[in-house]
């Protein structure tokens, strides 16, 4: 497709490569980056969401043998950690100038943290947990579509998915109940 002279398709190849390579060169040498990706995971070129969501269980390691599990605990926690989301993924999205870029994953690994806070710390339970939270966060069902294409900020990007954990959290909750009554 060409429109006035401008071949419109190799202007968005170049932007995609201009933004492949400087995401390369900044993942290790800013800060902002290097979260956004939840540590370079964002770099993996497939299902980036997913393995980021995985970044979560060093995480949860790491709060268990630091903190406390109390309600107000996870919840301070959880702020802390979404704020700082919120903070990196506006900038690391002014820089590539994008919404939600796919290798941003630091949401998915807050959003699965969540989840793992709020669920019993089984293994079955473990993976049900994860492949909701996936279902939720891929689909998208109301309100986390909603919030996704109306809120295009950092906040935004964070947000759709704590609404995922959310739905995640509640749904297992309801399997243990009716159907594994653990």
């Amino acid at each position: 497709l060409q429109k006035k002279g401008i071949n419109w398709i190799s202007i968005k190849k170049a932007t995609i490569i201009f933004r492949e390579k400087i995401q390369k060169k900044l993942i290790f040498t800013n800060p902002n980056f290097f979260v956004a990706f939840s540590f370079g995971v964002g770099l993996i070129p497939f299902a980036p969401g997913t393995f980021g969501s995985l970044v979560a269980y060093p995480f949860l390691y790491f709060y268990y043998l630091l903190l406390p599990s109390d309600f107000l605990t996870k919840i301070i926690f959880i702020i802390l950690i979404f704020s700082i989301g919120v903070r990196v993924s506006n900038k690391v999205n002014k820089i590539l100038s994008s919404h939600d870029y796919k290798g941003i994953v630091w949401d998915e690994t807050v959003g699965f943290l969540i989840v793992l806070l709020f669920v019993p710390n089984e293994i079955a339970v473990q993976i049900i947990s994860f492949l909701l939270f996936r279902f939720f966060d891929i689909f998208k069902p109301f309100p986390i579509n909603l919030v996704d294409k109306k809120i295009q900020n950092g906040f935004g990007i964070m947000f759709d998915d704590v609404i995922a954990a959310i739905y995640s959290v509640i749904s297992v909750n309801i399997l243990i109940k009716f159907i594994w009554k653990i």
